[in-house]
């Protein structure tokens, strides 16, 4: 802030906060044409002093992202929509953590994203009679897809290659988009080397609970398990509805393969 512009903003720091003392002692001092003449020349003074990057977070890169406003825009707006969401030290960083995944915050590389898993989950299912391969499924937290890139065709004929390569999928932060549920927790369980992601958040007026976990050869002594775990961590309590990754003996659990497909390719032609 300018040496100019301080005197003003002593002046006034109070008058905003609606102090009573300061607004009269302002007010027998100034009358209200000086008052809106003093405003827009302080207004003026900041509007032409050099932008000074606004530190968001603790992550130069982040906030570099965030004051591109001329080039990324839609950074800054969706951490504004995520901070009424999440915490703030969250919600800020989102973009970059999107970023970093995506390799970019280009509309053409977010576009590219939400393109590709939608095309790619399509394919890789699409004589399945169950959603995503429920084998693969039962591995929520390594699912990759295998995806094919067209390469330039050579330069004098027409043909193009391409080459396929792997790339791990977040499923369940897809189901979370797919199933409009509003995030409220999330939580990482360990049940002696059992990995549990348990989601809790709401739809509407229902309280949601969403639970993953790697269910690979599981026996029903492995579920019996599972549903004990669940209970003495009080994993779906005050839950209206529970959505759970493959087979379970969870009270009023449901699965939530038949959801995801919906959700996932009703859209999609046949």
């Amino acid at each position: 802030m300018t040496k100019k512009a301080e005197p003003i903003f002593r002046e006034f720091k109070d008058f905003g906060g609606f102090c009573v003392s300061s607004f009269s002692t302002v007010a027998v001092r100034m009358n209200e044409k000086s008052i809106r003449e003093r405003l827009v020349e302080h207004g003026q003074i900041l509007f032409d002093a050099p932008k000074q990057p606004v530190a968001f977070t603790k992550e130069p890169q982040a906030d570099a992202l965030l004051n591109d406003l001329d080039n990324r825009p839609h950074a800054f707006a969706l951490a504004c929509v995520m901070d009424r969401q999440v915490k703030a030290e969250r919600a800020w960083l989102i973009p970059y953590r999107i970023s970093e995944k995506i390799g970019g915050f280009t509309m053409q590389a977010l576009k590219f994203a939400d393109y590709l898993l939608r095309y790619m989950l399509k394919w890789e299912t699409k004589h399945s009679e169950t959603l995503l391969n429920v084998e693969k499924l039962a591995q929520p937290f390594s699912y990759k897809l295998h995806i094919h890139a067209d390469l330039p065709a050579a330069q004098g004929t027409a043909q193009t290659g391409g080459q396929t390569r792997e790339k791990i999928a977040d499923v369940p932060e897809t189901f979370n988009y797919l199933l409009g549920l509003h995030v409220q927790t999330r939580q990482i369980h360990d049940d002696d080397g059992r990995r549990y992601l348990v989601y809790r958040g709401r739809i509407d007026h229902r309280q949601v609970v969403v639970i993953w976990r790697e269910t690979e050869g599981w026996t029903k002594e492995d579920l019996e398990r599972d549903k004990k775990f669940v209970a003495e961590q009080k994993l779906t309590e005050g839950a209206d509805e529970i959505f759970v990754n493959g087979d379970s003996f969870i009270p009023n659990a449901k699965a939530l393969e038949p959801v995801f497909k919906a959700r996932m390719f009703a859209p999609v032609e046949a």
